[in-house]
């Protein structure tokens, strides 16, 4: 919008539940939001660029290995003593 305008906008999200009573929110991306996933989606266009100029499309693990993962804090905050 700002390349054709000139005028800053804000980035609003509607949200609506999928059944009854479907109610609805507005949230607004801070800036801070907008500039990281601005620099998000250039540095995957970067990489999309890189793929089809080398034809190659590494997957999330192109070495093969194998990754370890755990819950988040969130999911492990309980007691595993009773």
């Amino acid at each position: 919008m700002k390349a054709v305008t000139g005028k800053t906008v804000n980035f609003y999200f509607i949200a609506v539940e999928k059944s009854a009573p479907f109610s609805t929110a507005c949230y607004m991306a801070s800036q801070e939001m907008v500039k990281v996933g601005r620099a998000k989606y250039r540095g995957a266009l970067e990489l999309l660029k890189w793929c089809q100029d080398n034809n190659s499309y590494p997957g999330y693990q192109p070495g093969g290995q194998i990754e370890t993962i755990d819950l988040p804090r969130w999911a492990a905050n309980f007691d595993l003593e009773d």
